[in-house]
């Protein structure tokens, strides 16, 4: 049914967003301001997610995206180092590389690595000239025999880290690790959790592979959501890439202003493989990958920098603040059929201000709510958004009289929700109704 007075509305609502200039959610996630070194310890995996196009093997062009969001990046691969350290980056292999006797040999030379070791693995641009200095941002990652993983998905952290490919050990290892990542507030950490590893290149064992790829699938997620909770710096990132290759609708991204960790399917075996007996993430996999990585990478890195390299207190945001009234009490009694009914608005975006959020001017009679399309000019039965933007203050908004003609009650809602996807999330929403009832 159409509702012409709703337009005065979204006029108004979109001249008021006009003349605040149109701001959108300042960029969290926007490339560092100055160039950042980045050293990348990898093995193949890690080299294809780096490559350019190619027609030899899978790519990714992480290492062409890491350099348009301006980092200078360098890796290591078989064979480089120390010791030929390079050879060694499975997880009970770690403690070696930051809190073992020889670490100080190793990150000496892993922290002044300015090469880019590409291998065999497809070559990658990086910008033309060296900022000098040392790396400040290291990235770690595993290949996909690490997620065959024995025990169990609830077993705890072992006392000190050893030899086993375990949910236990593995545990320990990061936990050692952190003790030696909380001493470098001047570096920033990143983990990259293994990839996933196909169910036939699992051999057969006391578990079955569906066991021990659920026990891979429970460290990661304990990677990502126990394992720096307690840990009081911010000097140190983790991304799911596990879970990112599981499938298609699987996420770990920068998006509408949140950090997203979304398990829509739940395999634990690669949903992009480069084959049946291949675990290697295929191209697609790679690029998608590439694609949620650089912005959360940048988020977190620029989180770091703004603080210094320690948690701050912690701050309870305050939300937006919504307000719809009628008539001048704001409170109306029963109005008769073509009587008028004056409404007024008002949004506080509180600490989001600018956040992109799904605006919503709902009218619902009996028990059918209607939503106005701007683009129809009607107002449709069903739920969708007035406008999808940023947050910004409005102050008593007056609205055009409305002269409703059917009777009975008639409630409006005005609210925002602060993820813009087009849908109503109940449990991000703010919003205001008022309720007026239409009499013959």
């Amino acid at each position: 049914m159409k509702r012409p007075y709703l337009l005065t509305f979204i006029l108004a609502l979109l001249g008021a967003l006009a003349a605040s200039g149109g701001a959108v959610f300042a960029a969290d996630a926007a490339p560092p301001s100055s160039t950042v070194k980045l050293v990348f310890v990898h093995h193949s995996t890690g080299g294809n997610w780096l490559a350019d196009p190619n027609e030899d093997q899978p790519h990714g062009g992480l290492g062409r995206a890491l350099m348009e969001n301006n980092y200078y990046v360098s890796a290591t691969n078989y064979g480089w180092g120390p010791f030929s350290i390079g050879d060694s980056t499975d997880i009970p292999n770690w403690p070696r590389w930051f809190t073992g006797s020889d670490s100080g040999t190793v990150l000496s030379a892993l922290y002044g690595e300015n090469g880019q070791n590409i291998g065999d693995f497809g070559s990658w641009p990086r910008l033309a000239g060296d900022p000098g200095g040392e790396n400040e941002v290291v990235m770690i990652k595993s290949c996909f025999p690490n997620s065959d993983l024995y025990g169990n998905p609830d077993d705890p952290a072992a006392a000190s880290p050893g030899d086993q490919y375990t949910v236990s050990n593995a545990k320990a290892v990061y936990n050692d690790l952190l003790t030696y990542f909380g001493t470098r507030a001047d570096r920033f950490f990143v983990v990259v959790t293994a990839p996933p590893q196909n169910r036939g290149e699992y051999g057969d064992d006391i578990q079955t592979p569906d066991h021990r790829a659920a026990n891979a699938r429970a460290f990661t997620g304990w990677l990502v959501n126990e394992w720096l909770k307690d840990y009081p710096h911010r000097n140190v990132m983790v991304f799911d890439y596990f879970n990112v290759l599981t499938g298609t609708g699987n996420h770990h991204r920068w998006n509408n202003g949140q950090v997203e960790h979304i398990t829509a399917e739940a395999s634990n075996f690669p949903a992009y493989p480069t084959g049946e007996w291949d675990s290697h993430p295929n191209t697609e996999g790679h690029t998608k990958a590439a694609g949620e990585f650089v912005p959360l990478l940048n988020y977190y890195y620029n989180l770091w920098k703004a603080g210094g390299g320690d948690t701050p207190p912690p701050v309870e945001e305050t939300p937006p603040g919504c307000s719809i009234t009628a008539n001048e009490s704001g409170t109306p009694g029963p109005v008769t059929t073509g009587g008028e009914i004056r409404l007024r608005l008002s949004l506080s975006p509180g600490d989001f201000e600018g956040r992109d959020a799904d605006w919503w001017f709902v009218a619902v009679m009996g028990n059918t709510p209607y939503s106005f399309n701007p683009v129809t000019m009607t107002f449709e039965e069903g739920l969708f958004p007035v406008h999808r933007g940023g947050l910004q203050a409005l102050a008593d908004l007056h609205l055009t009289t409305l002269r409703p003609s059917g009777q009975g009650e008639h409630v409006f809602y005005f609210g925002v929700d602060t993820l813009m996807n087009g849908e109503l999330d109940l449990e991000l929403l703010t919003y205001s109704a008022v309720s007026i009832t239409v009499t013959p």
